[in-house]
């Protein structure tokens, strides 16, 4: 019992209701179609009870199974593979799938009449692994007429349900499938319809015809309007020799209506290519012209071919029809041919060369190859079951894409259609299924993602947008809203709506679908409406703006006019040109004389405000004159000479906000500053945003750029980059969900001027300084503040033209700042003062020169300097109190030294005369003296520091500190400047640990070329961290080295893989000599001078330092430490005195002592022990020495050795011998224990301790002792 057929590309799919499965046929050879595959229900998980219908929409197969209450998807992309993809139960999510009998899809959707749920489902099968529910139209929703839904039918985004109880075809709008809305529809008997008992619908040329099971007709319908469909005329059994006995199914193609009658076995083909006059073309009974019909389940026609499905005999019937008055048999496979499964075949769909025929008794799918349609071919079966695919009395079937849609009894079935010939389960919904309803569906459609299914009693709306995935999306039941749902049998698309056909409600369902997954009633037409012929309606077309509706009591063809005179639908109500005003926007209505329009504020309950008519070529209005913060209703009517439709749609709209309140007569209304001011207006409460205008012109000739119609949340925005001292207009309008107010009255606004820029003070003395500023433009004066506190108080404060001020009456030495404001004249009576400028700081100088000690010693010497520009730089001038008070320079009194390189000390009179800025002095006197500030502080933007290649004795330029590693990192190119080198008086010694010059001092750096650093003025007078040398990839010990209170901590040696053999930036030079000196350096290979306290040299495996000791501060013991870095533990570090033999294991010991006498100090590395470079053997002192207990004897070998150490006493007798037996070159070191050979402890006194060595003929001794 096959209840259906798709068919997609070279395949078939036969829904077989008795047989629970979806069979697929090979129809690549029309004439011979062969048998593919099938699947059963319950295959795989499939929900195949009763398989209704079928469609295939991108190789998945949608397939509605009645007694399953599912829509069953499964995936055909192998046909001869089928497999159960997905399944939606009546209930999943909300699914109407009650009965589930016609589907068919558009796009993403599925829409499935579900008979027993009397609705119409929409499915999303977007994902077809994933059916969902999107919506449905239910009987009653909106007056929607569901009951009974058999049919469904997907035209221009409408949904055409036929419905047997409801004995009509109910349109549904699925524009948005997510919210189907109830058209019109039409019912048996309305204006002479003849729809009882509607089973099947199709549309084209706008017109739905469905088949009258009941009345045994074809009613056409006029779907134009699908608010409002109309009879058009019917074709009845008999009528003009039409053979229209219980006419159960038609298909249209071109101008010509084939309808089949399953009570007479007849196939009527009528001409409509003028709807309002069908013409009976033909009648061919069963066995005329070879045809054979029994039982007419089912038509589909493809090119020059019908395809009819015959119930029973259990066949697909392929006719030739390229003489529409002459239809000859041309092929024909029966149930069991080939395999071929095709009991009760019920619904039919071809695509390309594959016909897929839905076959209600098989539970199954046939797909049947019709290349050649002389021969069909069995291909393959799907059957109930088959990979999950859900089959069960399949009742319709449809190809969407690659998916082949079905609805069985109780699910919609979707097939994988990847490979055509082999459709495979791909998803499946089934009645219950999130709510779907499919309830032995007669019959569905697909439209824009929806899948329409017309259950007996309901339509629902499943969202097939996936079709892996559908998905119950809503329902629409008998009576709901005023639907006629009341046994649905077959269902059309007519635009935006669906017709249905209501068997026993006799009428023609229009349900809205413009939200395709909520579906509406819109309106119906019912039997003997306009006389349309609508008992008992059954199958339904619509072609071209009319329905093609079948009649079964009526026996008859009704076609129904879907044009006027029909509501127009109201699309959008947009703010009008005019101060709150609405423009309304309708559908063109074809055959309209002109359109009525009313307006109301209480959804014309109480009266109407406006009527006003528009002409017929009218499409919008603009309705006037409107109150704001208002909320309208607006409807429409069309008319012309046959009167005046009902209402349209009620569309609801709010008028704009109030227009903003503006003071624009006061500054206050626009805080403001010089680029920027911020606009504030009175707010509304109903406004949720505003727009903003900006203009230089009052009349906003032209806007500003970014400031045209710029959305603000409120009040207070900010209006930004903007010119200062300038005039700008600004209007605002509200918004709101009424839309935008018109434009305030303009109000101004002022930026300000920008303050003035404060420059660096000049003509700075210890009680003046004189306060600079760059002029502004526009400008009448100027007022400047002087504070000592950062302004907590005032010390001076001036209101100039000018654009400097003296600052006078202040403390020598003394921090001070100052700021300035600009005055601007509006008016001649009104001022504006502009931002304060930015601070300055400067600090007086002092009554005399700073920093000069007394006393005539080595720790009274200070490095000074001078930074000032003196009127007459002189040293006989600067420090003429001191000649004065001495006679002249003594230098048993005072001294002024410089160092300049190449010259060394020199002191005044002999070579040095003027005082400079940036230049370091030495200075002492025996007495305390004062020295005047003669000079004035002038600081440029940037002072520029010479350097001589060698020692510079520098002084600081500025009387605030300076950071030298700033200096150094803003003179980038200045690679061979050293670091900082202070004195520090009270050692007597030079430090490198400082970084920060400080005001009136001086100090030491060595640069390696003649160098110019450059100082801004802006240099951070804030101190910063020590500057270090780092050694990248290597490492440094650092030493240093202590006599008395002097020290050096300059001294070090290391190794880098980035250092150069010669001179590189890891080396630092020995500090010049200055009376006394406390030195350890050494030289590079190269040359011998200059000396180097640190000598870093590229990475090797060994290494010698000779570092030479001089100090002049006398015998005093001197010691010398050091720091190591981590090193392996196989690495040799050894330091001998060549001065006193003393040798020393620097890994264990961290310091080694010696006299004042000048000395070589000999370092020496290695890797590895056997890679020092000795040129003999040396035997260290001992340590601890004197000593009263262990005592430890260095000896380093440069050969492998074995040494004899011998401890004698002062005359020569042997005490003991320490044998350490053979030892490997390198650094080692023996201990002894201070007894003599019979283990006695030595008397204290003086004894020798003598190392014999032969390898190299050595003999080497040292003192030591015992205490």
């Amino acid at each position: 019992y096959p209840t259906s057929v798709y068919v997609d590309g070279h395949y078939a799919y036969v829904t077989s209701y008795y047989e629970d499965a979806l069979e697929i046929l090979d129809i690549s050879k029309p004439a011979t179609p062969r048998h593919v595959s099938v699947i059963g229900d319950g295959t795989g998980g499939a929900q195949l009870y009763g398989p209704m219908s079928v469609v295939v929409k991108d190789s998945i197969a949608y397939v509605s199974c009645a007694w399953s209450n599912a829509l069953e998807v499964i995936d055909v992309h192998n046909p001869a593979k089928p497999r159960h993809k997905a399944a939606l139960l009546d209930g999943d999510g909300g699914a109407m799938l009650g009965y589930p009998q016609s589907l068919t899809y558009f796009g993403d959707f599925l829409y499935v009449a579900s008979t027993e749920s009397a609705a119409m489902e929409i499915i999303n099968i977007s994902d077809p692994a994933h059916p969902t529910h999107v919506a449905a139209v239910i009987d009653g929703d909106n007056e929607a007429h569901l009951l009974n839904a058999v049919s469904v039918h997907f035209d221009q985004g409408v949904i055409y349900v036929a419905t047997g109880e409801s004995n009509g075809v109910q349109l549904i709008d699925v524009t948005d499938p997510t919210a189907p809305v109830v058209a019109g529809s039409v019912f048996s008997g309305t204006d002479g319809a003849v729809l009882d008992y509607a089973y099947g619908v199709y549309v084209q040329y706008g017109a739905a015809f469905v088949v009258s099971n009941s009345s045994d007709a074809v009613e056409i319908l006029d779907v134009t309007d699908i608010s409002h469909p109309f009879h058009l005329t019917t074709v009845k059994d008999g009528d003009f020799g039409a053979l229209l006995l219980n006419p159960s199914c038609l298909a249209i193609t071109g101008a010509y209506a084939f309808v089949m009658s399953d009570q007479d076995n007849t196939m009527e083909v009528i001409d409509v290519s003028n709807p309002a006059l069908p013409v009976h073309i033909a009648g061919i009974k069963d066995g005329q012209a070879g045809i054979q019909i029994g039982g007419p389940s089912a038509i589909a026609i493809e090119g020059n071919y019908a395809y009819i499905l015959n119930a029973d005999y259990n066949s697909v019937e392929i006719v030739d029809i390229t003489d529409p008055a002459n239809p000859v048999s041309t092929g024909r496979i029966s149930d069991g041919e080939n395999g071929a499964m095709l009991n009760f075949p019920y619904a039919i769909a071809i695509s390309g060369t594959t016909a897929y025929v839905a076959s209600y008794l098989s539970d199954a799918v046939e797909v049947i190859d019709i290349t050649d349609p002389a021969f069909p071919v069995h291909l393959t079966s799907v059957l109930n079951g088959d990979g999950g695919a859900t089959l069960v009395s399949p009742t319709d079937i449809q190809v969407v894409d690659n998916y082949l849609y079905v609805a069985t009894s109780n699910a919609l079935e979707i097939l994988d259609l990847t490979d055509p010939t082999a459709p495979v389960h791909a998803a499946a919904l089934s009645d219950g299924d999130g709510g779907a309803v499919i309830q032995n569906p007669n019959a569905f459609v697909v439209n824009g993602g929806f899948v329409y299914i017309a259950n007996p009693y309901s339509l629902e709306v499943i969202d097939v947008q996936d079709p892996l995935a559908p998905a119950h999306s809503s329902l629409l039941e008998d009576q709901q809203g005023g639907a006629v749902l009341n046994y649905c049998q077959d269902i059309a698309v007519s635009q935006k709506n669906l017709l249905i056909t209501t068997y026993f409600g006799s009428v023609l369902e229009v349900v809205d679908i413009s939200n395709p997954a909520v579906p509406v009633h819109h309106t119906f037409v019912a039997n003997g409406q306009g006389n349309a012929l609508l008992y008992n309606p059954f199958a339904i077309a619509v072609v071209d703006g009319y329905a093609f509706v079948t009649s079964i009591a009526n026996s008859g063809l009704e076609i129904l006019s879907l044009y006027v005179s029909a509501p127009p639908l109201v699309l959008d109500a947009l703010p009008g040109d005019q101060s709150y005003s609405f423009t309304i926007q309708w559908n063109q209505v074809p055959n309209a004389d002109g359109y009525f329009i009313d307006v109301s504020d209480s959804y014309f309950n109480s009266y109407v405000l406006y009527n006003v008519w528009a002409a017929g070529s009218t499409t919008s209005y603009e309705v006037k004159n409107l109150s704001p913060i208002t909320e309208y209703q607006f409807r429409i009517r069309s008319y012309n000479k046959n009167g005046t439709s009902p209402n349209s749609n009620i569309v609801t709209t709010i008028t704009a906000p109030n227009i903003p309140y503006l003071n624009y007569y006061y500054l206050d209304d626009a805080l403001a500053t010089e680029s920027s001011f911020f606009p504030y207006w009175s707010e509304d409460s109903d406004a949720t945003s505003y727009f903003i205008d900006v203009s230089l012109t009052r009349s906003f000739r032209t806007l500003l750029p970014g400031y045209d119609n710029l959305e603000v949340p409120g009040p207070y925005p900010e209006i930004d980059g903007l010119d200062q001292g300038t005039t700008y207009y600004f209007r605002v309008r509200s918004h709101g969900v009424g839309g935008t107010s018109p434009s305030s009255e303009p109000a101004v606004a002022f930026t300000n001027f920008a303050p003035p820029v404060a420059k660096p003070a000049t003509e700075i003395k210890a009680t003046a300084f004189q306060a600079n500023w760059t002029p502004i433009k526009g400008s009448v004066g100027y007022h400047l503040t002087v504070s000592d506190d950062n302004f907590e108080s005032i010390v001076f404060e001036d209101s100039t033209v000018q654009n400097a001020v003296t600052v006078p009456n202040l403390n020598p030495n003394r921090n001070y700042q100052y700021r300035v404001t600009a005055d601007f004249r509006w008016s001649p009576t009104e001022v504006s003062t502009s931002d304060f400028s930015d601070t300055i700081h400067v600090t007086t100088l002092p009554l005399n020169l700073p920093g000069l000690a007394f006393g005539g010693t080595l720790k009274d010497y200070r490095i000074i300097s001078v930074p000032m520009v003196l009127p007459n730089a002189n040293i006989e001038d600067v420090f003429s109190p001191l000649l004065t008070r001495y006679g002249g320079y003594k230098k048993d009194k005072w001294r002024l030294i410089q160092y300049q390189e190449g010259k060394g000390n020199v002191n005044y009179t002999e070579g040095l005369a003027k005082i400079e800025q940036g230049k370091g002095y030495w200075f002492n006197a025996l007495e305390a003296v004062e020295v005047p500030v003669k000079g004035t502080l002038n600081p440029s933007d940037n002072f520029t520091l010479e350097l001589v290649r060698g020692w510079n004795q520098i002084g600081n330029p500025y009387n605030f500190p300076i950071s030298w590693q700033d200096v150094l990192a803003l003179n980038p190119g200045a690679t061979g400047v050293s670091g900082l080198y202070t004195y520090e008086p009270a050692t007597i010694s030079f430090t490198a640990s400082k970084s920060v010059l400080q005001p009136w001092q001086g100090a030491f750096v060595y640069a390696d070329a003649d160098e110019q650093l450059t100082i801004p003025r802006s240099i951070k007078q804030v101190p910063a961290g020590r500057m270090q040398n780092t050694l990248p990839d290597g490492w440094l010990v650092q030493m240093r080295l202590q006599q008395g209170e002097s020290y050096n901590d300059r001294a070090g040696f290391g190794m880098s893989r980035s250092a150069n053999p010669d001179e590189d930036i890891y080396d630092r030079m020995e500090i010049p000599r200055f009376l006394k000196y406390l030195e350890l350096n050494t030289t590079h290979p190269q040359s011998y001078t200059p000396y180097y306290t640190t000598d870093v040299v590229p990475e090797s495996r060994s290494a010698v330092w000779n570092f030479r000791f001089e100090s002049n501060f006398g015998p005093e013991t001197c010691t010398l430490t050091w720091s190591l870095p981590p090193m392996p533990a196989e690495a040799q570090l050894w330091l001998v005195d060549e001065q006193s033999g003393a040798t020393v294991n620097m890994r264990e010991q961290q310091q080694l002592q010696f006299d004042g006498h000048a000395r070589l100090i000999r370092i020496h590395y290695a890797a590895t022990a056997a890679e020092l470079m000795l040129t003999g053997h040396v035997l260290g002192s001992p340590y601890p020495n004197p000593t009263d207990g262990e005592t430890l004897i260095p000896i380093m070998l440069a050969t492998d050795e074995v040494p004899e150490l011998e401890v004698l006493d002062m005359k020569g007798q042997r005490m003991t011998v320490l044998a350490p037996g053979a030892l490997s070159k390198g650094g080692h070191t023996i201990s002894w224990n201070g007894h003599d050979n019979l283990g006695s402890r030595l008397a204290p006194g003086l004894y020798l301790i003598r190392m014999r060595t032969r390898n190299i003929n050595t003999v080497q001794t040292r003192k030591i002792i015992i205490k």
